[in-house]
């Protein structure tokens, strides 16, 4: 064969393989299924509905699943599975369709899931295994059933009253946010706290651990226009630390200040550190500078807290359709142009099960680091010396 012989045999295979392809293609995608879309065979090989309860499974390749509505193709047919008292799936990822598990009776069937004393809910599934307030537990059976969780019921609680906190002392977080910036911006006042807080350590190490012998005159009290709305009784200034932390101490020192009644030569500060421990997933932020106001007085703030954590953003977000005022108005502006602060609500933590009394609210500058947006539930210790 010439070569001239073999051109024309490969023009020619190939001039039949595109006229196969066209001629395939030219009839629309339906030629290669044997029914339109949303039919299918029928023992008879007529072309039925399909997809639904008793209905012949869709043609495989189809868009869309062969069965709908968490039926599972058997046989063919799309048959009812992963109900309530309904048989569990077979050869799936999961045993049973949302909201149900496996009956610890029966592990053939399914039944309801995540209500009190009801089993669990599958893992891997969108959302919780246990609704509010439960969590999961293995029972004698070995059975993991959802029993009452008080720890969430009383996160439930915190979070609730917290915003009732955040709508009630909307002004106060609004120059409390002002004043934070203001003093993370000016060295000066960091650099005064510093001071104080470094001579106060130095005058517990020579007059011993009575906390009440080490003071602060009035005359080195960093600026005190901290309580000029009279609702708190003291507020404390706390350099770095964590943004989770009610007084901004978690990694160093701060000062808790009198809100009023300043006199030459009294005690008008004391020396606090803290300590706290998120128990819910969220993100930690480091803190610049922390601003905390207590219902409590300067020297009496020692004690167990409780509160929530949220982000500027969050917080103007949750009271938005609480209150309308010129207060929102200056949070919503100030979240635009500082979303890196976190704004904590915070009461006293007695361990009963109660959210207990409003201790106060602070304001720290997070350095750009995120709050988790829906409110982290934090533990603090705060201790004085």
């Amino acid at each position: 064969m010439s070569g001239c012989d073999r051109k024309r045999l490969v023009f020619y295979f190939k001039a039949l393989l595109i006229g196969w392809a066209l001629s395939f293609f030219s009839v629309g995608p339906a030629a290669a299924f044997d029914c339109e879309q949303g039919y299918a065979h029928n023992k008879a090989k007529k072309c039925v509905p399909c997809g639904h309860k008793d209905q012949p499974s869709c043609e495989p390749l189809r868009k869309g699943p062969q069965c709908f509505d968490y039926l599972q193709k058997i046989d063919g047919i799309c048959v009812v599975r992963g109900g309530e008292g309904q048989l569990k799936y077979s050869g799936l990822g999961f045993d049973c369709r949302p909201g149900f598990n496996k009956d610890p009776k029966d592990k053939n069937k399914c039944t309801a899931c995540g209500e009190l004393k009801q089993p669990s809910c599958e893992p891997m599934r969108k959302g919780t295994r246990c609704n509010a307030g439960l969590k999961p537990k293995f029972t004698a059976l070995n059975v993991e059933t959802c029993i009452p969780d008080p720890e969430s019921v009383l996160i439930k609680k915190v979070q609730d009253e917290a915003i009732k906190k955040l709508k009630e002392y909307l002004v106060d977080i609004v120059q409390m946010i002002l004043r934070a910036r203001n003093g993370n911006q000016d060295s000066l006042q960091v650099s005064e706290v510093r001071v104080a807080v470094r001579n106060l350590e130095k005058a517990s190490k020579i007059t011993g651990k009575n906390g009440d012998r080490v003071t602060l005159t009035t005359e080195q009290v960093p600026d005190n226009t901290a309580c000029e709305f009279g609702h708190f009784k003291s507020w404390s200034l706390g350099v770095g630390g964590d943004a989770n932390a009610f007084r901004g101490a978690g990694v160093e020192s701060g000062l808790s200040i009198r809100c009023a009644d300043h006199k030459p030569g009294q005690q008008d500060a004391k020396l606090y550190w803290s300590t706290n421990t998120s128990r819910q997933l969220g993100a930690d932020a480091s803190a610049g500078i922390t601003v905390g106001m207590s219902k409590e007085p300067f020297d009496a703030i020692a004690g167990k807290t409780h509160g929530v954590t949220l982000s500027i953003l969050a917080a103007a977000d949750t009271i938005k359709f609480l209150t309308v005022s010129t207060a929102l108005e200056n949070l919503k502006q100030l979240a635009k142009i500082a979303p890196e602060i976190a704004i904590g609500v915070w009461f006293e933590r007695k361990n009963d099960g109660k959210v207990g009394k409003f201790q106060g609210i602070s304001v720290s500058l997070t350095g750009g680091v995120g709050i988790d947006a829906g409110g982290t539930y934090v533990q603090e210790s705060t201790h004085q010396f």
